[in-house]
C-alpha cells in the first residue's frame, strides 16, 4: 500500500516535466536511490550551511584561544587551516573512481555544442527562478 503511493507521488512529481526524457530520467533518479545515496545527497546540499558552521566555529575557537588577537592577525589562521581541507579534498578526488551510474550516463550521453546556449534558450523562466531562488537560500544563511 504504501509502495503504491510512493509510486503515484513520483509519477505525478515528475509528470510535469516538458520532455520525455526528462521525466524518465526523473523517474529514474527517484526510483533507483538507496539510503547511501541519500545521505550522500544531503550532505553535498547541507554543504554551504555546514561550511557556515564550520567557519564561524573555527573562529570562536580562535577567539577562545587567543583572544584579542583575532581582531589584528589571528583571523588568518582560519583560512591556512583551510589549506587542510583543500588538500583533503583533492585526496577524496584523486582517490575515489566516479560512480558506475555517472559513467555510464557520461557514455551514453550525447555531446551538445552549445550547452549553456541550449539551456538559456529553451528553459530561460527555469534559470531565473533557480537563479533567484538559490540566492534565496543562500542569502537566509548569510543574513541570519
Amino acid at each position: 500500500m504504501f509502495l503504491e503511493n510512493v509510486d503515484a507521488l513520483k509519477e505525478r512529481r515528475f509528470s510535469r516535466l516538458s520532455s520525455r526524457p526528462l521525466k524518465e530520467a526523473g523517474l529514474q533518479a527517484a526510483v533507483s536511490m538507496t539510503p547511501r545515496k541519500t545521505v550522500a545527497q544531503i550532505l553535498v546540499q547541507s554543504g554551504v550551511p555546514l561550511g557556515i558552521l564550520l567557519a564561524a566555529g573555527m573562529l570562536l575557537f580562535l577567539e577562545h584561544l587567543l583572544g584579542e588577537a583575532v581582531l589584528s592577525w589571528a583571523w588568518r589562521l582560519a583560512f591556512l587551516f583551510s589549506v587542510v581541507m583543500v588538500f583533503v579534498g583533492l585526496l577524496f578526488r584523486l582517490r575515489f573512481p566516479e560512480a558506475a551510474e555517472y559513467q555510464e550516463a557520461k557514455e551514453k550521453a550525447e555531446e551538445v555544442p552549445n550547452p549553456i546556449g541550449t539551456v538559456l534558450s529553451h528553459y530561460p523562466w527555469q534559470v531565473v527562478a533557480g537563479t533567484f531562488l538559490t540566492g534565496a537560500v543562500g542569502a537566509g544563511f548569510m543574513y541570519s
